[in-house]
């Protein structure tokens, strides 16, 4: 599929996409730990909003499922597309042979299964991902959420793949860099992640907390700072202006509403912000306010640089309250 610059007529039934957080080894290091697959549930959010495609989720660790379980899943579920985020390097061979097995599968079905990755590691390393993994048909680069949308029309044959900014794939033996898809200007444009998908009972941060349940928040994107020692800062810089620190928030109605909902519905009491630097002025102070407010009993985590603990410290008691 990765070879394919256009696609033929347009698929008259929904587009069955599978995201997938495949069989991998956790390290010790974080204690008895199991993180919900946030990113794939962001961009199922988006993608279920569209009537004419069909999403599941399946995360291998909170299911219980090794390879040939997963192998199984795959050919009962029989999806059009394979998707799955790389986001530590880590975890990049096991998302490289999720695919070759989404490859196997289509093949014995009969049907080609495009597959589709995105993530820090992949964004970063995309001529060594493509020419070792043949299996890779498709690398979102940075930011997903619109790119991962609009692949997916183009896959149904709604357009052309050439048309797509953000992508990279190869055509005729060489690696084709579509141009860089801008950044999301206002992230409280887009939906909450598709939270009804996964069994959200099942996650959990033992060592952080002894409340129930554990969901990850995204509060913001990026860090405006230009730390050497870090990538994620470059993950998510401007493409126009990719060496420098660009941070873009949600603002704490809609962060907290993301909290409210996941802690009335499913009884999740301890929410880990993914923000880099989430102690910046007073938008924290007005997060806390909004938990207060709601009368949210649960335990939240954030990351800071120490510099901003200093600044913003008459804050701290308004966090612990």
């Amino acid at each position: 599929m990765g070879h394919h610059s256009t696609y033929g007529d347009p698929i008259m039934k929904p587009l069955k996409v599978l995201f997938i957080e495949p069989p991998k080894i956790f390290w010790f290091l974080m204690g008895e730990y199991l993180p919900p697959p946030l990113q794939l549930m962001q961009l199922a959010g988006v993608l279920e909003q569209e009537q004419d495609i069909e999403v599941e989720i399946v995360d291998c660790q909170a299911e219980l499922l090794d390879w040939r379980d997963l192998e199984s899943h795959i050919e009962s579920y029989a999806p059009d597309v394979v998707c799955a985020s790389g986001f530590a390097t880590c975890n990049t061979y096991a998302i490289a042979r999720t695919m070759e097995v989404a490859k196997k599968v289509g093949s014995s079905l009969n049907k080609e299964i495009a597959t589709v990755v995105g993530g820090s590691h992949f964004t970063v390393m995309i001529d060594e991902s493509l020419t070792s993994y043949p299996e890779i048909d498709f690398i979102i680069r940075g930011e997903g959420d619109i790119t991962l949308l609009e692949l997916c029309k183009a896959l149904q044959g709604k357009k052309s793949v050439v048309d797509i900014k953000g992508i990279s794939f190869m055509h005729n033996g060489g690696i084709v860099n579509n141009p860089p898809r801008p950044l999301i200007k206002n992230l409280d444009e887009l939906p909450s992640p598709a939270y009804h998908l996964l069994d959200l009972s099942k996650y959990h941060f033992k060592m952080m907390t002894d409340k129930g349940g554990y969901m990850n928040i995204e509060d913001s994107r990026g860090c405006q700072h230009n730390c050497t020692f870090c990538s994620q800062w470059k993950h998510w810089a401007d493409p126009t202006n990719p060496e420098r620190g660009c941070w873009r928030q949600r603002s704490p109605k809609r962060i907290v509403d993301d909290i409210e909902y996941v802690y009335n519905n499913y009884g999740v009491e301890f929410f880990w912000f993914t923000g880099d630097n989430v102690l910046v002025g007073d938008r924290t102070k007005q997060i806390s306010q909004e938990i207060l407010n709601r009368n949210l009993d649960i335990d939240w985590f954030i990351q800071a640089r120490v510099d901003a603990v200093i600044r913003h410290q008459d804050q701290l008691p308004l966090q612990k309250s």
